[in-house]
């Protein structure tokens, strides 16, 4: 009778312990869940913001000549530097493509440079990348963004700051 009343002690305790977490899970996949929606109307409305700046730079293209001429010299000067680079950033000697035919060039060209952009993305945050990855991928993104300034991508970011109530009286 010892043995039965222990039996049904650990039964309640346990069932209590069972019930504890299904209650602490569900609270906690609810206040996850109730943040999707704050997180949809936050995309909504940065797409929202972003389409009137496209709209608004669509119809006074002119304000913006100028941008659009400095992010295409750039965007020549990153294409220069990274033919002349080409030894150091992608292992692509010139005197090794003497005597190619041009579609030899270029595909050796292609493999190469789709090999170490390959590489580079292969590789996450928590592996060391070396300084030629780093540096590719800076030039990439700074490709990217002369890219986007000539197509006049509207780039918006929205971040909250907290404030404290002494500070913002």
């Amino acid at each position: 009778s010892q043995s039965t009343f222990e039996d049904s002690v650990q039964k309640t305790t346990n069932q209590k312990f069972v019930l504890k977490v299904a209650s602490l899970t569900e609270k906690s996949l609810q206040k996850k869940f109730s943040k999707i929606h704050e997180e949809k109307n936050t995309i909504k409305f940065i797409d929202h913001l972003q389409a009137l700046v496209q709209q608004h730079r669509s119809k006074n293209l002119f304000l913006y000549l100028a941008t659009i001429a400095e992010s295409r010299q750039n965007l020549k000067k990153i294409q220069q530097f990274t033919k002349q680079q080409s030894d150091f950033l992608f292992g692509i000697s010139s005197k090794t493509m003497v005597g190619l035919t041009n579609e030899e060039k270029q595909e050796i060209l292609k493999n190469k440079v789709s090999k170490t952009f390959f590489k580079i993305s292969q590789k996450n945050a928590l592996q060391k990348k070396n300084f030629i990855d780093i540096f590719v991928e800076q030039l990439q993104k700074q490709r990217r963004i002369c890219e986007q300034n000539i197509q006049l991508t509207p780039k918006i970011y929205i971040q909250f700051y907290s404030v404290k109530a002494q500070d913002f009286q």
